[in-house]
């Protein structure tokens, strides 16, 4: 079938450049692969604009951009920047950060996760990137040094930190000149895990640089521990005790390990008192930090994503929505009591805090540390697959700084004697070791039936009467007892 000739006003419905919008590929200056925020689970997936000349300048993976999508303006997320496209695509309308809040690391997880949780990368990512404080931005980056190096426009590279780390000696980066002051340290850190097999190799890992993981199980007591240098021996006498629980202790030594190698630390913990905790630890090793958590409010909390992101702090504390905090030059995750329920995110794809750590401890070549009072199947499951190795103390430094329980069996029960309370009949063959001295110990004497109430009655071709308090006929006691139905069969 012949297809009709068009007049020069109308142009053919078979011409895909008729019916397309947007704008012909010399037009922009490149193009963007950008991921649409939209709820539907088969739209999730990038889609091409062109990046018209005006936006050229700020237009870099990793950014956040308004687009035209179904006929409405919505947000979403550059993922990658490239040349011009030979198609006719739509144009960008506008850039809304000119800020690279999602960074390369935090992509790969993020891509893992979704399809470890059959979910779609934007709900992941809808989690893992805070909401936009337009003012808290602008005072973050108000703040950036003059000595920070400007972005590159049209870079297609992986997105760095606004603020790199700065590169220097390891020692410098705890805020404290001197090789004294981190020989003290170091010190108290390996002092903090001599109770656990092996807690010092740990501390000499994650000083050079090496990607320990445990599974670790912490004693409940404290510890005493050193104080900071020699100087602070007469004034901060305290120091040699810590006020907080000896987990806290034992994850801020690690975290300052960590710092001291020249790396970053991410800590989990499943509560708010624990982050009260943790953040207190940290403070007593003089250790910058902020925290993010969901409660502490949207300019809070992006401001703490803000400076993690620029590189401005190496110590991130939180619960599980700091998990994917974009902490440069990861060294450390740390997943405190990671059994807890609250690790488990209620919003789709439903992610648990644990397996976001594990994916991102081998994206970024970081130690891992999950510990707990007790450790979980999971954590135990990770040990029995080889992927981490166990961390707890000796068995006989278990038992010297822990109370000894006995459970008495019914041996020991029947050994005492009975109890001024209730208690269950002794087994066969079992009696008492002292016999009674007020005469028999056993009723062997009948008394009548007084009722013959009983639910039982109906149960089946059988009938229950009540039976009576039990009298002893050469004391005359009595005691209360139990009810006991006695089932009769009728005879036919």
């Amino acid at each position: 079938m012949a297809v009709p000739e068009t007049s020069g006003s109308q142009p053919s419905l078979l011409d895909p450049g008729a019916i397309l919008p947007g704008r012909a590929p010399a037009e922009f200056v490149g193009s963007a692969a950008v991921l649409v925020d939209t709820p539907v689970p088969h739209l999730d997936r990038t889609f091409d604009y062109g990046i018209p000349p005006a936006l050229a300048g700020d237009v870099r993976a990793g950014i956040r951009v308004r687009v035209r999508f179904a006929g409405k303006d919505r947000d979403g997320l550059v993922l990658a920047v490239g040349p011009t496209t030979a198609q006719t695509t739509a144009p960008l309308r506008r850039v809304v950060s000119p800020l690279p809040v999602l960074t390369p690391d935090v992509l790969a997880v993020a891509r893992e996760i979704a399809a470890h949780y059959a979910g779609t990368l934007g709900d992941v990512l809808r989690l893992a990137i805070p909401p936009r404080h337009a003012r808290t931005e602008k005072s973050v980056r108000a703040e950036r040094p003059e000595s920070a190096p400007a972005a590159e426009p049209e870079s297609a590279r992986p997105v760095e930190p606004v603020h790199p780390r700065p590169a220097g000696d390891p020692e410098d980066l705890l805020g404290h000149a001197g090789a004294e002051l981190r020989s003290a340290r170091l010190a108290r850190a390996d002092a903090a895990w001599s109770t656990y097999g092996g807690g010092g190799a740990l501390i000499r890992r994650l000083v050079a640089g090496d990607a320990p993981r445990a599974a670790w199980c912490a004693v409940p007591w404290p510890r005493s521990v050193p104080p900071a240098t020699q100087a602070d021996r007469a004034d901060q006498a305290d120091r040699d005790t810590p006020t907080g629980p000896a987990w806290a202790e034992s994850v801020a030594a690690a975290a300052a390990a960590t710092v001291t190698g020249g790396r970053s630390a991410l800590l989990l913990v499943p509560t708010a008192t624990e982050v009260d905790q943790l953040a207190a630890a940290l403070s007593d090793w003089e250790l910058d930090h902020v925290t993010l958590t969901a409660e502490a409010g949207p300019a809070a909390r992006y401001r703490s994503f803000l400076l993690a992101l620029t590189g401005r702090v190496r110590i991130v504390l939180g619960t599980r929505s700091a998990a994917f905090a974009p902490l440069a030059d990861l060294g450390l995750v740390v997943c405190w009591d990671d059994g807890h329920d609250a690790y488990s995110d209620p919003r789709a794809p439903y992610p648990h805090a644990r397996t976001i750590l594990t994916r991102r401890a081998e994206h970024s070549g970081a130690a891992a540390l999950f510990g707990g009072y007790a450790r979980s199947v999971e954590a135990q499951e990770l040990v029995h697959s080889g992927w981490a190795r166990e961390l707890a103390a000796p068995r006989a430094v278990l038992r010297a700084g822990t109370a000894r329980i006995v459970a008495p069996d019914e041996f020991d029960l029947q050994r005492e004697g009975r109890p001024a309370g209730p208690a269950f009949p002794a087994p066969p063959g079992r009696w008492p070791a002292a016999p009674s001295s007020t005469g028999p110990c056993s009723c062997r004497c009948r008394a009548p039936a007084t009722s013959r109430s009983s639910p039982a009655r109906t149960a089946g071709n059988r009938r229950a009467v009540r039976a009576a308090p039990a009298r002893s006929p050469s004391t005359g006691a009595t005691r209360p007892v139990l009810p006991v139905l006695l089932v009769l069969p009728v005879l036919v």
